[in-house]
Parts: C-alpha cells; structure tokens; sequence
C-alpha cells in the first residue's frame, strides 16, 4: 500500500500538466448509468482489466447508488457488497491505484486496509461523523465533494434561479470543509463541486463556467460530469446517446483547470486529454 500511496503522490503532484483519469465501477444494481454497474466480483475484475487495457489511472469503488431518490443502504449491506471485491483486488491488482466511495467509516478501514489510496465521499462527512478521524489516521487523501445537504442525491428544482454569487458561495462552503480537514489532520485533500448533487442543470453550467475560480483552493480539482443528467436532460438524449456531449464537457472542463476527470468510459476521456495536451503545446 505503501508504494501505491507514493504512485499517487506522484501523480497528483503533476495534474497540473498531466490530468488524472479515473473509472467508475459501481457494485450495485441500481446506479443511473446501467453499464457501470458491476453486481459480482467476476463481472467487476472485467471492467476493471478493460479500464488498465485502455490506461485508466486510477479506479473508484463503490457500492451505494447516489442517483436521485436512491436508498441509503446500511453499512453492513454495503460491506457484504464490497468485501469481495477488494479481497480480489488485493490479491489480483497489488499496484492498482484505487479510491472508496464511500461515507461509512468502517467501509474506508477495510478498503484501506486492502489497499485504497483514496476515501471518496459524497456526503462531505455529514453520515458517519468517524469518517473524518478514520481518513486523518490513515493519512490517505480525502475527496471532499460540495453537498449541501451532506446527504445523498435527491430531487431537485429545475427552474430555481441561479444566485449572481453561486459559484463564490459554493467556493466559500468548500474553504470552510478544507478547513475543518486541516484542523483534524487531513493534509491530502481533492476537491469536488459536486455537479448533479443536489444542484439543477443552470446551477451545474455556472460551477463549470467558472470553475477556474475554485483553483485559488490549491488542491486538486476532481470533475465528475459523466453522463450526468446536466448533459442528457439539457440535449433531451438518453444517457446512452451522451458520450459525445460528455467528452466536450470533459475538454471545457480541461481548458478551466480540471484536474481529475472521474469517468464510466475511459478511453473517451484519455482521448480528450490528449487533446488538450495538443492544443496547450500549441504556441
């Protein structure tokens, strides 16, 4: 685990110039993307042997459904959902680098403990209130995502107006969780603007505009919009017709700093960086 910490660091102290790709495997029968879905282990190893196939860098893990209107599960629910996945990854992907995401604090101890170098959590430690310790023991980089209800997804308003301040309100929430890490020891942290959590389409659009704002932060900036309803319900597709509207997404949000571009579809989104890469070498 030692040596994936130090691959990691590795890489984050270079996002600046070379972005970070991260797949998404949810084991679960009910995450908004269908094909993302990885009920079994088997099925799991699979995707996860196409995204190192396609040059993934890192993996995120999860076994909790955050789409609108989706049940909390219990943490043991979770965990007999989980375990045999990262018993598998341990015994069969030693040097993978991969994240939890998860918001229970005895879900992060096992994943760590099987290797996890990342503890993602949606609900900005508003669940498990041992989160935060169990992350700053570990001394494992943290993501903190912008949720406001510190809940998970839910339905939202569609047509409410989006403040002239949004995104500095937004900005100022996030100093104030960073802060809150610093004092209880998390020095290794990512951020997240949470788009589709508990936001509408124009309040998603305005976090990305000006997603430049957020790097005053000095931390990584993890971008998750993949095929996320601010694409499909804008452009009235399915969320399977959204590739393409996603990866122009994932190039804007390359030009505006973003660090960390957490995916369903990998190779789509190497395709973006490079790019971008050729576009910023240009004089």
């Amino acid at each position: 685990m030692k040596a994936n910490s130090n691959n990691l660091q590795l890489k984050l102290e270079k996002v600046g110039t070379n972005p970070i790709i991260m797949g998404i495997i949810n084991v679960t029968p009910d995450s908004f993307y269908a094909p993302s879905r990885m009920p079994m282990a088997d099925s799991a190893r699979h995707q996860i042997d196409v995204m190192l196939q396609e040059n993934v860098d890192i993996i995120d893990i999860g076994g909790q459904s955050t789409r609108p209107t989706s049940q909390l599960l219990s943490c043991d629910t979770e965990k007999k959902r989980l375990l045999p996945l990262f018993e598998l990854i341990a015994k069969n992907y030693p040097q993978l680098l991969w994240s939890i995401d998860t918001f229970y604090a005895d879900i992060a101890i096992e994943a760590i403990a099987h290797g996890a170098s990342i503890v993602n959590d949606v609900s900005a430690g508003g669940i498990d209130d041992q989160l935060l310790s169990t992350v700053a023991q570990a001394n494992v980089y943290y993501v903190i995502m912008h949720n406001k209800k510190k809940l998970l997804n839910t339905v939202v308003d569609a047509t409410a107006a989006v403040p002239s301040n949004y995104a500095s309100t937004v900005l100022h929430e996030l100093q104030e969780r960073i802060a809150a890490c610093h004092q209880l020891g998390i020095a290794k942290i990512i951020i997240d603007l949470g788009f589709g959590f508990n936001k509408n389409n124009k309040q998603n659009f305005c976090l990305l505009k000006n997603l430049q704002l957020f790097k005053q932060l000095n931390c990584p900036i993890l971008v998750g919009l993949s095929r996320k309803r601010l694409v499909y319900e804008t452009l009235k597709i399915t969320i399977e017709e959204s590739l393409p509207a996603t990866s122009a997404l994932h190039l804007y949000a390359l030009q505006q700093g973003a660090n960390i571009l957490r995916v369903h579809d990998v190779q789509a989104a190497k395709n973006c960086v490079t790019l971008w890469e050729e576009l910023k070498s240009m004089n």
